[in-house]
Parts: structure tokens; sequence; C-alpha cells
């Protein structure tokens, strides 16, 4: 992929789509109504621009070398839909499902970008590198999953990513909340900073205390923001727990039919899974959760404004 600024890179993929339009008089004009100014305006593209030509748009970059073609990547359309817990009824006890909103959103698999403006916006980042730190990171975490005080079960991290193009106006809530993703790597600082020795920078551990209280894990954390500069300095932790030499909790939760592999290990013995995690953010994109057949990572829409070049 190119290394220009990516605002220069979608100015040419949107002229490269325009491209397939020339023959379209009514469509390239609600085309050009929408992109063809300094300001982005996705709100003005009619439907069958939206969506249908969307397949279309992805194929071309990729046939012009403007995008990567890999048979080892998925989509993610996000659908919202009446909560099937309650139906979208609501009552004065909150539904634990959809926490009383009536609503819940629905992600669905595809084989190309579900919106033009994912097309466009996967097409001017650097896939190809934001997938091998997608990959490693997804290494790195695998052994510390698990949900609900659950343990992972013994398995090998899928190879495929799955990406999901988030285009409202606000602020993206991308998984840099780790601990949503890894609850037990974060359970795991918490317990060490308990039984720190002088060796060890108690300050990292303090910054970030308030993240990996107990009841905070899971449906709260999930609707928290991010928060990088916590996760900074988790990572900065992590390292100090290493070089100092601790060891992992031994007392984290156990399971009869399978154990918890790093438990009682050397930090050091384990890469710092929020290395490539780190660097993933500074590409704007975050794993979102990891499944047992994909790494699920989120990317924020490119701005309205083009920017000067």
């Amino acid at each position: 992929m190119s290394d220009r600024r990516p605002a220069r890179a979608l100015a040419e993929r949107v002229a490269a789509c325009r491209e397939l339009l020339v023959d379209e008089p009514e469509l390239l004009a609600d085309f050009d109504a929408a992109l063809g100014g300094p300001r982005l305006r996705w709100e003005l593209l009619a439907e069958d621009l939206r969506r249908d030509f969307a397949e279309i748009a992805w194929d071309h970059l990729i046939r012009r070398g403007l995008a990567p073609a890999d048979d080892a990547r998925a989509f993610i359309e996000r659908v919202e839909r009446r909560c099937p817990a309650c139906d979208g009824a609501y009552h004065y006890d909150r539904c634990p499902r959809c926490d009383g909103t009536g609503r819940e959103l629905e992600d669905r698999r595809c084989a190309h970008p579900p919106t033009l403006r994912a097309a466009l916006t996967l097409a001017s980042v650097d896939l190809e590198a934001a997938e091998a730190l997608a990959r490693e990171a997804a290494a790195r975490l695998w052994p510390w999953r698990g949900r609900r005080g659950a343990l992972p079960r013994p398995s090998e991290p899928a190879r495929t990513i799955a990406w999901r193009v988030d285009e409202g106006d606000g602020p993206i809530e991308l998984v840099r909340r780790s601990a949503s993703v890894c609850p037990l790597l974060y359970e795991a600082l918490r317990r060490s900073g308990r039984r720190l020795h002088a060796g060890v920078d108690l300050h990292h551990y303090h910054c970030f205390y308030w993240m990996t209280d107990s009841r905070h894990h899971d449906g709260a954390l999930s609707r928290w923001a991010a928060a990088p500069d916590v996760e900074r300095r988790a990572a900065e932790f992590y390292d100090a727990l290493a070089a100092a030499g601790e060891l992992i909790s031994a007392a984290l939760p156990r399971s009869r039919r399978h154990t918890f592999p790093p438990a009682g290990q050397p930090y050091a013995a384990l890469p710092n899974p929020l290395t490539p995690t780190r660097e993933l953010w500074g590409l704007g994109a975050a794993i979102e959760r990891l499944e047992g057949d994909a790494v699920i990572v989120a990317l924020k829409a490119e701005p309205h404004q083009r920017g000067r070049e």
C-alpha cells in the first residue's frame, strides 16, 4: 500500500471509483454531488451508490492495485434490530441483554465492504500492515482471553481478519479497552500489583487500577470510551513486571478441564500482548473481539474533510 497521507490516498480512490460511472450520467452527477468537493458528504449518496455500488467499487480498486486482495479477509456489516429478549418493550426493570434500550446491534459477515464509504476507507489505509499487527496481537492475546471468569479453551488463534468500519460521526469506542478482550491479562496485572516489591514501579499500576476493578468487568466495561493513556501505562507495567522477574499469579481462575497456560509463569516468558495492540491503535484500528474463526478489527471511517495537500 502507498505510504502517502490517507487524505491523498482517499482522493485517488474516489477518483478511481468515479471512472466506473462515466457512462452513467445520472449516477455520476449524484456521485459528484456527494464526493466531488473538498468536503465528503456521504449523507447525499443515493442508496444504490452507498450500498449496491460498494462491491463493484471494491473489486475495481483491487484490479487497479489500490486495495489489497486477500482470501483471509472478511467484512462486517453492523445492523440494528429489536432486542429479541424483550422485543423492544420498555419495562421498569431494565432488560439485561439490551440494558433497557430495546435494541441491539448485530454483526453480519460479508465478502465485500458493505458500503462505499467502508470500501474507500479500507482502501485508503495500510490494510496489510494493520492485519499483520492484528494477527500478532491476536496470537499474544490468545492465552489471556476469557469471558465472565471462564478460562479460554485450548485452540489456535484465527488467521482471518474481519473488518468493521464505524461510520458514525462521534469518536469510535474501539477496543483500546483491552480489558474487555483479554480480561484475565488485566486481572493478572491487578493481582501482581498487590504484591509488588521495591524494584517495580508502582506508578504504572496505580494509573490503570481503576480500569481493572472487578465491579467494572464485562457489561459496564464494554461501554467505556477509549483510554489509550491508561493502556500505555498498563503496557509499561507489564514490561516492568517482566524485567523484575515477576511471576503471573497462580491464583487466577481455574478449570478442572484445562489449565490457564500463563498462570505461574514469568511475565518475561510471554510476549507483551499490549505492544502490537498499541501499534495497531497508531494506525487508527483496534481489535474489537477475538472469535474462534476470525479476529474482528474495527476502523474509524475517514473524516469528512479531505484536508489540504
